[in-house]
Protein backbone atom coordinates (compact mmCIF):
# COMPACT_ATOMS: atom_id res chain seq x y z
CA UNK A 1 0.00 0.00 0.00
CA UNK A 2 1.13 3.48 -0.35
CA UNK A 3 0.84 3.03 3.39
CA UNK A 4 4.51 1.30 3.24
CA UNK A 5 2.77 -1.80 4.67
CA UNK A 6 2.83 -5.09 2.44
CA UNK A 7 -0.51 -7.32 2.88
CA UNK A 8 -0.90 -11.09 2.10
CA UNK A 9 -4.38 -12.07 1.06
CA UNK A 10 -6.31 -15.13 0.45
CA UNK A 11 -6.64 -16.11 -3.33
CA UNK A 12 -9.87 -17.64 -2.18
CA UNK A 13 -11.80 -15.22 -0.17
CA UNK A 14 -9.40 -12.16 -0.30
CA UNK A 15 -9.06 -12.27 3.50
CA UNK A 16 -5.72 -10.91 5.48
CA UNK A 17 -3.32 -13.48 5.76
CA UNK A 18 -0.68 -11.19 7.37
CA UNK A 19 0.66 -7.83 6.92
CA UNK A 20 3.58 -5.97 7.49
CA UNK A 21 3.71 -2.05 8.78
CA UNK A 22 7.23 -0.17 7.20
CA UNK A 23 7.83 -2.99 4.76
CA UNK A 24 10.86 -1.27 3.84
CA UNK A 25 13.16 0.50 6.69
CA UNK A 26 13.71 3.87 4.84
CA UNK A 27 12.79 7.60 5.68
CA UNK A 28 12.06 7.99 2.14
CA UNK A 29 8.11 8.28 1.57
CA UNK A 30 7.91 6.40 -1.74
CA UNK A 31 9.76 3.03 -0.15
CA UNK A 32 9.42 1.34 -3.06
CA UNK A 33 8.12 2.24 -7.04
CA UNK A 34 7.28 -1.07 -7.94
CA UNK A 35 5.54 -4.64 -7.13
CA UNK A 36 7.16 -7.08 -5.43
CA UNK A 37 8.75 -10.41 -7.90
CA UNK A 38 6.98 -13.43 -6.24
CA UNK A 39 9.30 -16.65 -7.11
CA UNK A 40 8.93 -20.00 -5.44
CA UNK A 41 6.93 -18.99 -2.79
CA UNK A 42 9.23 -15.99 -1.82
CA UNK A 43 8.60 -12.41 -2.72
CA UNK A 44 11.52 -10.02 -3.15
CA UNK A 45 11.28 -6.62 -2.86
CA UNK A 46 13.67 -3.52 -3.03
CA UNK A 47 13.49 -0.07 -1.75
CA UNK A 48 15.00 3.20 -2.71
CA UNK A 49 18.14 2.73 -1.01
CA UNK A 50 19.02 -0.23 -2.44
CA UNK A 51 18.22 -3.37 0.15
CA UNK A 52 16.80 -5.98 -1.80
CA UNK A 53 14.26 -8.07 0.65
CA UNK A 54 12.67 -11.72 0.80
CA UNK A 55 9.84 -12.18 2.35
CA UNK A 56 8.68 -16.03 2.61
CA UNK A 57 4.88 -15.80 1.60
CA UNK A 58 3.21 -18.00 3.86
CA UNK A 59 5.21 -16.70 7.20
CA UNK A 60 6.28 -13.26 6.38
CA UNK A 61 10.19 -13.79 7.33
CA UNK A 62 11.80 -11.15 6.15
CA UNK A 63 15.60 -11.55 5.48
CA UNK A 64 17.76 -8.38 3.50
CA UNK A 65 19.58 -11.05 1.00
CA UNK A 66 21.63 -7.80 -1.16
CA UNK A 67 22.55 -4.17 -1.06
CA UNK A 68 23.26 -2.17 -4.43
CA UNK A 69 23.32 1.27 -3.09
CA UNK A 70 21.71 2.75 -5.59
CA UNK A 71 17.61 3.29 -6.13
CA UNK A 72 15.76 -0.06 -7.19
CA UNK A 73 13.23 0.76 -9.91
CA UNK A 74 12.55 -2.95 -11.43
CA UNK A 75 13.66 -6.34 -10.05
CA UNK A 76 13.00 -9.83 -11.55
CA UNK A 77 14.39 -13.20 -10.38
CA UNK A 78 15.41 -16.48 -12.60
CA UNK A 79 15.68 -20.21 -11.92
CA UNK A 80 19.57 -20.24 -11.27
CA UNK A 81 18.60 -17.75 -7.80
CA UNK A 82 20.11 -14.95 -9.66
CA UNK A 83 18.40 -11.85 -8.84
CA UNK A 84 18.32 -8.67 -11.67
CA UNK A 85 17.47 -5.10 -10.97
CA UNK A 86 17.38 -1.87 -12.87
CA UNK A 87 18.86 0.69 -10.75
CA UNK A 88 18.64 4.26 -11.00
CA UNK A 89 21.15 7.15 -9.47
CA UNK A 90 20.93 11.03 -9.73
CA UNK A 91 23.09 12.28 -12.77
CA UNK A 92 26.36 14.43 -12.51
CA UNK A 93 25.00 17.51 -12.72
CA UNK A 94 25.46 20.20 -15.59
CA UNK A 95 24.47 23.39 -17.15
CA UNK A 96 21.19 21.33 -18.84
CA UNK A 97 20.26 19.25 -16.09
CA UNK A 98 20.23 22.66 -13.63
CA UNK A 99 17.33 23.86 -16.40
CA UNK A 100 15.52 20.33 -15.39
CA UNK A 101 16.38 20.80 -12.13
CA UNK A 102 14.60 24.03 -12.16
CA UNK A 103 11.22 22.55 -13.66
CA UNK A 104 11.31 19.50 -10.90
CA UNK A 105 12.54 17.02 -12.70
CA UNK A 106 16.37 15.22 -12.01
CA UNK A 107 18.15 13.43 -14.57
CA UNK A 108 18.66 9.57 -13.00
CA UNK A 109 21.40 7.24 -14.68
CA UNK A 110 20.36 3.69 -14.90
CA UNK A 111 21.62 0.29 -15.30
CA UNK A 112 20.77 -3.65 -15.00
CA UNK A 113 22.74 -5.38 -12.34
CA UNK A 114 23.34 -9.25 -11.68
CA UNK A 115 23.40 -10.63 -8.03
CA UNK A 116 24.19 -14.19 -6.97
CA UNK A 117 24.20 -15.08 -3.34
CA UNK A 118 24.54 -11.20 -2.47
CA UNK A 119 27.36 -9.94 -5.17
CA UNK A 120 26.79 -8.20 -7.95
CA UNK A 121 28.26 -10.25 -10.67
CA UNK A 122 27.99 -7.71 -13.66
CA UNK A 123 26.73 -4.41 -14.47
CA UNK A 124 25.71 -2.94 -17.60
CA UNK A 125 24.21 1.00 -18.11
CA UNK A 126 21.01 1.64 -20.03
CA UNK A 127 20.53 5.49 -20.29
CA UNK A 128 19.94 8.38 -18.54
CA UNK A 129 16.02 9.63 -18.39
CA UNK A 130 14.23 12.24 -16.90
CA UNK A 131 11.53 10.57 -15.82
CA UNK A 132 11.30 7.26 -18.01
CA UNK A 133 11.67 4.11 -16.12
CA UNK A 134 13.22 1.22 -18.26
CA UNK A 135 11.63 -2.39 -18.51
CA UNK A 136 12.80 -5.47 -17.70
CA UNK A 137 12.36 -8.84 -18.58
CA UNK A 138 14.42 -12.63 -17.57
CA UNK A 139 13.70 -15.48 -19.25
CA UNK A 140 15.35 -18.37 -21.31
CA UNK A 141 18.98 -16.90 -20.46
CA UNK A 142 18.66 -13.60 -21.51
CA UNK A 143 17.52 -10.05 -19.88
CA UNK A 144 15.71 -7.70 -21.90
CA UNK A 145 15.42 -4.01 -21.11
CA UNK A 146 13.82 -1.17 -23.23
CA UNK A 147 16.04 1.42 -22.21
CA UNK A 148 15.62 5.07 -21.72
CA UNK A 149 15.76 5.95 -25.34
CA UNK A 150 13.04 3.11 -26.42
CA UNK A 151 15.27 0.83 -27.65
CA UNK A 152 15.09 -3.09 -26.85
CA UNK A 153 17.94 -4.73 -25.84
CA UNK A 154 18.74 -7.94 -24.64
CA UNK A 155 21.92 -9.11 -22.46
CA UNK A 156 23.06 -12.87 -21.46
CA UNK A 157 21.76 -13.27 -17.89
CA UNK A 158 25.26 -15.23 -17.16
CA UNK A 159 27.66 -12.51 -18.39
CA UNK A 160 26.35 -9.67 -19.36
CA UNK A 161 27.17 -9.46 -22.65
CA UNK A 162 24.79 -8.04 -25.51
CA UNK A 163 23.27 -10.52 -27.43
CA UNK A 164 21.18 -8.37 -29.58
CA UNK A 165 19.74 -4.65 -29.98
CA UNK A 166 16.73 -3.58 -32.10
Amino acid sequence: SNLNTLFATSWDDGSELWAIEDAISTDDVRATSFEPVVETGELYLGDTSGKVYKINSETAETQEVATLNREIQRLSYDSNDRLFAVLAQESEDTDEDENQSSRGRTNKEFSVVCVDDRDVEWEVGIGESSNDIPSLLVADGSVVVIDTEGVLRAFDAETGAEQWVI
